[in-house]
């Protein structure tokens, strides 16, 4: 991202023949990817329609593009004409006061009033990242942007909490971007197998879900604790974790166990599956993961200091 940036924004040697050679004045949304070129070049190309997004310009001739960028710091134009529409820089429609076949009357009207708004007394056009205070790019801003805008941060930001064991965090991480090897993600590596759960009554195919929220052994501790706080099931990974994360006052006891225990019922679960799997001496007592369980979580909370009092 820093990289495409750059090229788009700085006058450095590197970034001038970058532009010479791959963009040359054409308008960034139609530049296509050809194999042949570098993979500096590829990895650029991947960041253009994210940074022309979220950017926006302070502009005097206005030579970008009127339907592409995103030039009035609200969203580009590109949804609200067509796909193969004729393309026009901002300097070219203002110079026909926006009277372009493209637009309603109405939205001329509109953008004739954004430009005269906007419109300052600039020699050159300067791409602007309006998410830092001195308008660069940065990757801090970049994250925060992302993050804001990712429904799923809240679930990890949790996961990632300081009184949280890192082998728990880092196994769950994992787990909910579904890169822990069960049979299912195995076989989309196309490696062929014969998937069991063997942590099931019945034979079932094991992937994620199944294993570790709708499996025999999962429905049984899950059930458990479930109970035990009052707590309704969730039928997909990120949905369980939602549901008990949403407990508690922020710094009190009740958030500290409603956080790590789910955290601990899906590392429990997988190690029993691991146990059963490779273990050929491992009895299976599904009972023994929820004193597990218990058992941790009395010893963790000897050693957090709740900061406010828990709910009522």
């Amino acid at each position: 991202m820093k990289a495409t940036w750059n090229l788009l924004t700085s006058n450095t040697l590197w970034a001038v023949f970058m532009r010479a050679k791959y963009i040359q004045n054409r308008s960034l949304t139609s530049i296509k990817l050809v194999t042949s070129t570098s993979r500096t070049w590829k990895d650029c190309w991947h960041c253009l329609e994210d940074i022309i997004e979220h950017s926006t310009w302070e502009f005097g001739p206005g030579n970008f593009s009127l339907t592409h960028e995103n030039w009035m710091g609200i969203e580009s134009l590109a949804n609200k004409v067509p796909i193969n529409c004729p393309q026009y820089s901002l300097n070219f429609a203002a110079s026909r006061d926006f009277n372009l076949p493209l637009f309603s009357t109405q939205q001329q009207e509109y953008l004739r009033s954004q430009y005269r708004q906007l419109k300052e007394n600039l020699q050159e056009d300067k791409r602007i990242w309006p998410h830092s205070q001195d308008g660069k790019f940065s990757i801090k801003s970049y994250i925060k942007l992302t993050q804001a805008h990712n429904p799923s941060y809240a679930i990890l930001k949790r996961i990632w909490a300081s009184f949280v064991p890192t082998k728990y965090s880092m196994f769950v991480w994992r787990l909910f971007y579904d890169v822990i090897p069960v049979d299912s993600v195995i076989i989309k590596c196309k490696i062929p197998m014969a998937s069991k759960c063997l942590c099931c009554t019945n034979t079932s195919q094991e992937s994620t879900i199944h294993l570790f929220i709708k499996g025999t052994l999962a429905t049984y501790v899950w059930s458990h604790f479930n109970l035990m706080f009052d707590i309704c099931p969730g039928g997909t990974i990120s949905q369980t974790l939602e549901l008990w994360f949403q407990r508690g006052r922020k710094g009190s006891m009740e958030q500290f166990i409603c956080t790590l225990t789910p955290l601990m019922i899906l590392w429990e679960v997988w190690r029993e599956r691991c146990s059963r799997k490779y273990e050929e001496k491992h009895q299976w007592q599904s009972c023994s993961i929820i004193f597990k369980i218990r058992f941790w979580i009395i010893r963790l909370c000897d050693r957090f200091t709740p900061r406010r009092k828990s709910s009522e």
